[in-house]
């Protein structure tokens, strides 16, 4: 099977760990729906969905990356 790549995006306002940009170290911090959370590739198989609150959407040419908000 080929992979595709796809953006995992918040739906809702949620909790989630990122790098913080001043020191590298992970923080807790609220996002808002539109917020890229994490990049996946998928071959198709096994199954596979998106975590509870977010949806992935097909990104084959990389333009959606992790901390864009985009429309939900």
């Amino acid at each position: 099977m080929t992979e595709q790549a796809y953006a995992v995006i918040a739906t809702v306002a949620q909790q989630v760990m990122i790098q913080n940009p001043a020191n590298g170290e992970p923080v807790e911090t609220t996002v808002q729906p539109g917020y890229v959370i994490n990049r996946v590739m998928w071959d198709g198989g096994p199954e596979w969905s998106p975590p509870a609150g977010t949806k992935a959407r097909a990104d084959p040419t990389g333009t959606l990356q992790i901390g864009q908000t985009v429309s939900a």
